[in-house]
This record gives C-alpha cells, sequence and structure tokens, in this order.
C-alpha cells in the first residue's frame, strides 16, 4: 500500500481527532499524511501532548523532504522518518530538535542511506548535554582557528602555519589548552580543569572525541591530548547556527 493510499484510506474511514487536525493542519501532502498515520500508530496518545511538537515537524517535513514522492516510498526513507519523528516528539530540547531534523534531511539526501548513521548520530545526541556540543564543535566551527591565529599573533609570529592543515593532520588539544579555547568564546565553566577533564573523558566514551595518552622518558602520564574523532566530524555537521 502506498503513502497516498494509506492517506486515503484515513481520510475515508477515520473521524480525524483534535490532534490530527493540529498536527497535519489543511496542507499536508498525501505522502506526508500517510507517514503521519506510520508514526502516529506508534506513538499513539504522546502525540496528544505534544502536539505543537507534532506540528512543527509535520510543517518541516511538507515544507523541505515532500517535493519527490518517489523519494518517500522508499522504505528506508519511511523507517527513517518515523524514527526520527519519535525522537523529535519526546526530545524536551528545542536546540536538539532541530539537529534531529538536520539529521533527518541529511540521511533523505544520502546517497547509501543504508550506511548512514542515523539512529548512532540521534542516539548520541540524546547522551549529550548542549554544553557538550558547544565543546565539540570548536573543531570544525572555526573557533580552534581562530585561537591558533590569536596564539600565533601572541608569540610574535611572522609567518604562522596552517591551522587547519594541523587540524587535518590530527593536532591534538591538551586539557589546559583546551580549557582556553573554550574560555576564549566565553564557556567560562569550563575552565575548572577539574569539571572540563571529565566532559572531555565523557566525550571520549561516547566516540565524539578520542584521547592520545603521551608519558614522560620515567613513564610517568603527562597530559592527555584531546582531538575530534572522525564520528564527531561527522556528527557536529549537522549542528547549525541559522537552521534551515
Amino acid at each position: 500500500m502506498s503513502l497516498k493510499d494509506i492517506a486515503n484510506k484515513f481520510i475515508n474511514d477515520v473521524t480525524w481527532s483534535v490532534t490530527d487536525v493540529a498536527i497535519l493542519g489543511t496542507a499536508s501532502t498525501p505522502e506526508i499524511t500517510g507517514l503521519y498515520i506510520l508514526s502516529k500508530a506508534l506513538l499513539g496518545t504522546a502525540l496528544e501532548l505534544r502536539k505543537e511538537r507534532g506540528r512543527k515537524f509535520i510543517e518541516f517535513a511538507n515544507s523541505h523532504i515532500s517535493n519527490d514522492s518517489a523519494v518517500l516510498e522508499n522504505q528506508q526513507v519511511q523507517d527513517g522518518f518515523v524514527f526520527s519523528f519519535q525522537k523529535y516528539i519526546f526530545e524536551r530540547s528545542e536546540y536538539k530538535r532541530q539537529v534531529i531534523l538536520s539529521i533527518l534531511l541529511g540521511f533523505i539526501g544520502n546517497e547509501d542511506r543504508e550506511k548512514f548513521e542515523l539512529e548512532k548520530l540521534n542516539n548520541v545526541l540524546s547522551l549529550v548535554s548542549v554544553e557538550d556540543i558547544e565543546v565539540v564543535k570548536i573543531w570544525t566551527d572555526g573557533t580552534l582557528l581562530t585561537w591558533f591565529h590569536c596564539e600565533w599573533l601572541k608569540a610574535g609570529a611572522v609567518g604562522s602555519p596552517s591551522g587547519q592543515q594541523m587540524i587535518d593532520d590530527g593536532y591534538g588539544l591538551a586539557l589546559p589548552s583546551y580549557a582556553e579555547v573554550l574560555k576564549s568564546i566565553g564557556l567560562t565553566k569550563l575552565g575548572d580543569l577539574g569539571y572540563l577533564s571529565e566532559k572531555l573523558d565523557y566525550l571520549v566514551g561516547v566516540g565524539l572525541l578520542t584521547e592520545q595518552i603521551r608519558y614522560k622518558s620515567e613513564g610517568f602520564i603527562k597530559n592527555g591530548e584531546y582531538r575530534v574523532s572522525k564520528f564527531g566530524k561527522e556528527f557536529v555537521k549537522y549542528i547549525h547556527k541559522d537552521w534551515v
């Protein structure tokens, strides 16, 4: 049964609830209506309590992912839509709900959806705070490059190496330097090295950062150096300042 068939059956056989009207409005495409019906079957009464979130998700879908009915009839796209709708409805952070939409767009637009890490990206998103995201973003949003430049200027460097090349080559930040970078963008709370150390270790644990342990010649551990992981770079691709 196609999405249009599902939508028509629903429209013809079922009296719309107040929740359905509030979420779908009057301009929803048949394909998006069909996907809503699939999602509603799994979410049940949760939608009654979160009608506004549901309305925003469907409004976004109608505006951004309903142009090609053939794409929406793809089973993987349907599964990804329903999965993302559930995540969106239950996510309490408005910021992270926007990230869920961004990830969904990335998934639908990807040529190899089988290998796209939709579930992993969303599950890690649910495990981190907005502050955690800020700690990881510095590697790709220009913050670290700006910090490099300022440090070189303070040191009186005439010709500075490429900061981007250093990042691409796997440059790591020791704990005190990481704290300085974060303080430079106003995250003063993260200047506490004990607090920051715990946070960085947690982000290593969820796979967004990696840590390299170094040793002195006599065998004692020095400060570890942290850098963004390959998955971390993929994750922050979906963090936008100006939402779609």
